[in-house]
Parts: structure tokens; sequence; C-alpha cells
């Protein structure tokens, strides 16, 4: 039923306040002092024609003001006209339909069809059904309702896709289609164990039961898992079944085939398929086997002929490259992170840096050494980071701290000399994992707890920075900031393994080639995607796309490829996926504090509530003038 809520209810013990005036009228009812006069009985008693009209004035005074009182309280306190959408008090059970890409083998995803449609058809009489489908995302195919019909044909309609495995895309999903209150998800899935990859477990609230409905998974799959091209085109085959298996391996170009090879796979083993073939200089290349009882979307990998744009990346240093090993990490990380997108690596010392005023433009720059940099060179560098540039710029021992301001364009605070942290201060601790530059940094192999951080320059003030991870003891490790059209990456430590032994731990190339790649982001012309991480206007299904034109670049051919990692079909078991699953206690739902905000800011009924209480001071200032009683003296 339609009822009213408040947003803010507390302010309605301000309707106590209407007591106010009730006292006062009350107690003004006879306000005259009764004096008698003997001759005054003599007299005969007449009614006074005035005392009727003043007990009415009186009374619709009072209401005009209570009535004032209790639109003043009742409009601070937010009210809205409440809805019949969320059906409270009706249980509702949720089907959470895993169609990742390890469903798509066909034995597989007609198992999860038969266990959805029985989940539904299990589901208690009196509850609402929804539907609900996941892979790498979440998303709400049918709302809860008491037609199953929908959910059935809704399911009739699915087919599986291409992404991977999420567990906490598809609870999360289901559970807000609860709409806030409790009730059942159901997650009908194969348990592929890459499922909860990066995440220890999620959080549903009391009053929501989250079971499995676990169908076998694919006992047998084989996969191209990767294709490079050198002089010819080599695609890996991967089998991931427990035996001896022998497959056709097919090389087309624009759907044209050119070659096919025979491919004898191993238990549990990948080989090289090699194709020596002619290739054009442009077109879509792929190679592709046949598996009709494996995984559907990962029979086929494509690889653009045309090669991108690379991108160039220089690293200023202090020293020159031939006369010292300044910059070497971070140059060697920067060619590996080459092999998997093209990229120009250029390694320059401050004083060829400040001469070479005509050179070409980077793409991104990497600031070791600061401390050889003339005039020429700080204008130069600040120039190009005024101007859209992109600067990661480490304060190691090469950097001189006086003229970093003057380089950067802002008012950066240090203190002079570099802080040496106790044993626990050290530690880099992220503040921001959804960074892309903690992208392949988010597992525990990259040790960053573990970091030995010797010396640091200290960030005396960090106002203006977007701080994205931060040392133990509190200050800045790594932050970022736009300086007029640039971007500068401060890392408040040394990349050259001389104020710690990060360049030598196994998150520091990731950490490198994340950062180039993050700050070449707008100038890096990608032709090349893996699911999930694909652009909103390229479909997300492997294959040969059109990217369309937009921000002045042209439109142009790119290919979407599988993750590798998700076609391994090994799967864990429901008694580890229900350890995952944390139930936390109950708190006013979210979603349905949105809705009520939302329904009260579209009503704005407060703002009526408000313009009726001026229209009854105004009303009760009138009826006050007009009725009150003539003084002595005042002729009628």
């Amino acid at each position: 039923m339609f009822g009213l809520g408040f947003l803010a209810p507390a302010f309605l013990a301000g309707l106590l306040a209407v007591a106010v005036p009730i006292a006062l009228h009350l107690y003004r009812r006879r306000t005259d002092r009764v004096v008698d006069f003997p001759a005054a009985s003599m007299l005969p008693q007449a009614p006074v024609a005035q005392q009727e009209r003043r007990r009415l004035r009186d009374l619709l005074l009072l209401a005009l003001r209570v009535a004032a009182l209790v639109l003043l309280a009742v409009s601070f306190a937010r009210p809205y006209i409440a809805g019949t959408e969320t059906q409270v008090g009706r249980g509702a059970t949720i089907v959470a339909v895993d169609v990742s890409l390890s469903t798509s083998a066909p034995a597989t995803w007609a198992a999860v069809r038969a266990r959805a449609a029985g989940a539904i058809d299990e589901a208690p009489a009196a509850d609402l059904v929804g539907l609900v489908t996941f892979d790498d995302r979440g998303h709400v195919v049918t709302a809860p309702t008491a037609a199953r019909s929908e959910a059935r044909a809704a399911l009739d309609a699915l087919v599986p896709g291409a992404g991977g495995t999420s567990f906490p895309a598809g609870v999360g999903t289901a559970v807000d289609a609860l709409q806030g209150g409790g009730g059942r998800v159901v997650v009908v899935t194969d348990l592929q164990q890459r499922g909860w990859h990066g995440v220890d477990a999620i959080d549903v609230p009391d009053g929501v039961d989250v079971s499995v409905a676990a169908v076998p998974a694919a006992p047998a799959n084989l996969a191209v898992t990767a294709i490079r091209r050198d002089e010819a085109i080599t695609a890996v085959v991967q089998n991931y079944a427990s035996g001896p298996r022998s497959v056709t391996a097919r090389l087309r170009v624009d759907g044209r085939e050119l070659a096919r090879a025979e491919v004898a796979l191993a238990p549990l083993a990948a080989s090289d398929v090699r194709f020596t073939a002619a290739l054009p200089s442009r077109g879509v290349a792929d190679v592709s086997i046949d598996d009709a009882d494996g995984f559907q979307g990962d029979n086929a990998r494509f690889w653009l002929l045309e090669p991108p744009r690379p991108v160039t990346v220089l690293v200023l240093t202090a020293d020159p490259p031939e006369s010292a090993t300044t910059g070497l990490y971070v140059q060697r990380a920067l060619e590996a992170a080459a092999d998997d997108w093209p990229m120009r690596v250029i390694v320059e010392d401050g004083r060829r840096y400040s001469a070479s005023a005509a050179a070409e433009r980077p793409d991104a720059l990497v600031v070791i050494g600061t401390r050889t940099l003339d005039r020429r060179g700080r204008d130069r560098l600040s120039s190009y980071l005024r101007d859209g540039g992109r600067v990661l710029l480490s304060l190691g021992p090469d950097v001189d701290v006086p003229t970093l301001g003057e380089v950067l364009g802002v008012n950066l605070r240090l203190l002079p000399e570099p802080v040496i942290p106790g044993a626990d201060d050290g530690a880099i601790i992220p503040s921001d994992r959804r960074h892309p530059v903690w992208r392949q940094l988010a597992s525990s192999r990259s040790a960053l707890g573990r970091l030995p951080i010797e010396r640091y320059r200290q960030v005396l003030d960090d106002a203006g920075w977007d701080v994205l991870a931060r040392f133990a003891g509190g200050a800045v490790a790594f932050a970022e900031r736009d300086v007029a059209q640039g971007t500068v990456l401060l890392f408040a430590s040394d990349l050259d393994n001389r104020w710690n032994r990060f360049p030598l731990e196994p998150g520091f190339a990731p950490f490198i080639a994340e950062t180039a790649e993050y700050l070449t982001r707008d100038v890096r012309t990608a032709s090349a995607f893996v699911l999930p991480d694909v652009p909103a206007a390229v479909p997300a299904e492997p294959g040969a796309h059109t990217r369309p034109a937009a921000a002045g670049q042209p439109a142009a051919a790119v290919v979407v490829n599988i993750d590798p990692a998700e076609s391994d079909p090994t799967a864990t078991t429901a008694e580890v996926f229900a350890s995952h699953v944390r139930t936390t206690g109950r708190a006013e739902p979210a979603r349905l504090t949105d809705e009520a905000r939302a329904r009260e800011e579209q009503q704005r009924l407060w703002q009526l509530g408000l313009a009726a209480m001026l229209a009854l001071l105004v009303a009760e200032s009138l009826v006050g003038r007009v009725t009150r009683p003539r003084r002595d003296g005042q002729s009628g």
C-alpha cells in the first residue's frame, strides 16, 4: 500500500511544540481582571455581541498556529510517499546462473540449464523468483516476480559467453536483486576454481542464504592459449585432459585458410604450432581448432597483422647511461613490457636532455635524476608536463630537491634530508587497489608489505595529491597529481636499487609496466584486448571488430581474445565456495535508503509543506489584524 515515509523522522519530535500555543490559549482564555462594581448590579444583564466572535477568532488563530508548527516539523522530517514496488514481508529466491566460458561446453551448459530450471521450480511457493547471470560481471535478467514463467522464458533464452568466472560478481548482483530484503540465492555453476581469483571472500547481509547448485565441470578441454608473430605465426595449443589428444590446427587470414597442421598433445601439456605460410601485410589472422566437447570460446585466437604505432618512453637520469648503471632497472623492465605492446625506450642524462631542445617529444617520461639538468632542461621538462606530458618521478638520491618545484610547476614541500624508516615503517601499503597501476600487484607475490625501504623522501603536504599508497608509518609512498594538462606520478623512494631493493623484487617489472601503460593510455592505440578489459565501443566477444572513430582517432580494426587462464576447467568444491561467503550483521538496507532518498528528491513534499506553512502564517497575521478589537476612542 501507499504510505507516508520520512527520511529524517527524528524531526517529528518537533510536533511537541504544538503544546505551546494550546497552553497559551488555555491560559489566556480569561485575562481581564474582574472588579465588583455595586452600581452595575442594578443594570439588567445583556449578552455581549463581541464575545462569540472573539472566541471564534481565538480558535481560528489557534488552529492556524498549530497547523503551521505541524507543517514545519513534518517538512524538516523530509516526507515522501512510498510506493508498492518493494513487497515487504514476502520472500524471494534469486537464481544466479554462471554463463562464463567454462560453462560453454555443450554437456556442461545442458546441465546448467537443467539445474537452473530446477532451482526456479523448487523455490518456495510464496517466494518471488528472479534470474541473474554472471561471468566477469553480474547482470539482472529478471527482477523478483511472482510470474515464474518470466524467469523460465529468460532462462531458455540464455547462452554462455566467453567471459571469465567471478563468484563475487554473481553473488553480489543476486544479493542486490533481493532489494534489501532477506531471501535465498542459488548459484548454478560448474565451480571453476578461478571464480574466487583475487578475492578472499564476499560479505552478504544476515537473512540471505547462499547455496550452490553445482554441475560437473567439463572433464577435458582444448584451447588455443597464445598466438605470436615473428617471421611466421606461432600458436600454443593446450590440452587440459588427463589423456593424450590429437587435433588439427588451421591458420586463416580474413577467413581464408592458408595452412593447417596436425598436433599431437600429451596429457595436461601444451604444444607450439608454427605456420610458415606467406602472410599479407594487413588483415586479421587466427589460429583455430575443433573441440566439440570442450569450451567453445577458446578454440581460436586472433592476431592483427598490422602493428600499432609504438609509444616512446624516455628515462631521464643524472649520469650518462654509458658511464653508469642509473636507469638500468627501469630500462630493462620497460623493454620486457615491450613484448606485450610496442614501445621504444630511450635513456638520456640531464645534460643531453637539456641540450636537445628540438628532440622528439616522448609519450611518457620517467625521471630518476634531475641533478644535472640546467635551466633549459628544467624549463623543457616543466613545459612538457604543463602541455599534457605524463611523468613518473622517483625521489631518489639523484633528484635535486630545491629545484623540484620549478621542474614540476607546483609547490612540492619535502624534508631536505631523506628519512630512514624503522623496521616496521617502510612497507608500502596501497590506498586504492582499484587504480590501474596496482592491477598486477594485488596478489601476494608482489610482496609490497615486505619490501625493504631503507630511505625515502617525506612529502610534508599532500594536499592536491591523490595518494595511491603510503608507507606503514603514514608518509606518502606513491601519489598522483594533475599539473595543468599533464599528470605526474610520484614515487617517494628510489627506483635504482640504492635506497631499497624494489628493483630486485618480482613486483618491480609489473609495477613499471603498469605505470608506463597508465601514463601512455591516451596516446597508445591498442589493437588487441583481452577480456574483460575491452573498451565500451568494442563488443566483449572474441574475434575481430572495428573500433569506431573517437577523440580525434580514426576508426581502426582491433582483435579481442579471451583470458587464457579461463580455459582451465579445474573445479573447486561447494564447501570451499561456502567458506568464501561471510554473513554480516543486518543494517538498514542501503538500497531501501537510496530508493527512499530518490523518491523524496523527486517528490519534494517538504517544499510544499514549507509553502503551506508560510501561507498559514500569512493567514494568521491577517486574521489577527482584521478581527482585533478596536481600542477605546475609535469610532465604529
